[in-house]
């Protein structure tokens, strides 16, 4: 009986135990991302201090303590430490970051987001309590809307690459519009998607504007077919527009194509981003 009691009192003491983290170092942000042995539906505190954040996670225990060093100018170093029964995570940034938390759906997962101040974020200096069961989630409705749409977009890239592929060995030239699939009664909703603009990107890879609906999407189709962007009103109409979104859009053009240099983790969360952005 006193062996089961010894046993069981970690559990009691702490709520739950981070299993790993792993830390990305993007171009406008840095993500702290932890992972529990368990649901962590406990509570997170930061303080704000000159040359640093202190974040304070409660009922939350660590094996050994964890110091990461970065060349980023977000985020210099971070510190995890476990003391008695919560953990303290402390964070080395400029006067001007700030740190924003998130958690997963079914909160096995806790990102810690670092970046740069908004003006509401700038006349605050208080301590910042946040109930993490409060934190905003992806209900499972909204993410199969998001899936669905997704799929569709992957289908459609299918068959416009299958198009491609065909074209290349047309040596016929037409100067009509082309249109990507033939008119019939018994057509499916995708029959209305056509091309407005694109562009290669490299050997495997290019970017298009597809008409669909009442909508243009900004896609790439290569490898993976993924939807970067939605328009409604302001829908280009000349190729100096879809030249000038591409301009907008250079960094994440540069990221998608470093994707496969990108660990599976960190690969998985671009995309969830990517799609997020779908379905706006």
């Amino acid at each position: 009986m006193k062996l089961l009691f010894l046993t069981l009192l970690p559990l009691w003491l702490f709520g739950s135990q981070i299993l790993n983290y792993n830390i990305y170092d993007r171009t406008d942000r840095v993500d702290l991302m932890l992972t529990f042995d368990t649901p962590f539906e406990g509570t997170i505190s930061q303080q704000h201090q000159s040359d640093s954040i202190l974040i304070k996670l409660n009922n939350v225990s660590i094996e050994s303590p964890k110091v990461k060093t970065l060349n980023s100018k977000f985020l210099s170093k971070i510190t995890i430490t476990p003391i008695g029964t919560q953990v303290q995570i402390l964070a080395r940034v400029p006067n001007s970051i700030s740190m924003q938390a998130s958690k997963t759906s079914d909160a096995y997962g806790l990102r810690l987001r670092f970046l740069k101040k908004t003006l509401t974020e700038k006349t605050e200096s208080q301590k910042k309590v946040t109930n993490l069961s409060a934190l905003p989630t992806k209900n499972s409705s909204e993410l199969e809307d998001n899936y669905i749409l997704v799929v569709i977009i992957l289908i459609v890239g299918l068959i416009i690459t299958f198009w491609l592929k065909r074209s290349m060995f047309n040596s016929a030239n037409s100067t009509s519009k082309p249109s990507l699939f033939k008119s019939s009664k018994n057509s499916s909703n995708l029959s209305e998607a056509s091309i407005r603009f694109q562009k290669q990107l490299d050997q495997h890879n290019s970017v298009m504007m597809l008409d669909y609906a009442d909508a243009s999407y900004l896609v790439i189709i290569g490898n993976n077919n993924v939807i970067l962007d939605k328009f409604h009103d302001a829908k280009p109409v000349t190729q100096s527009d879809f030249e000038s979104i591409l301009d907008n859009k250079e960094e994440e053009l540069e990221s998608y194509l470093q994707l496969d240099k990108i660990d599976k983790v960190e690969a998985n969360e671009v995309l969830e981003s990517y799609k997020e952005k779908a379905s706006i």
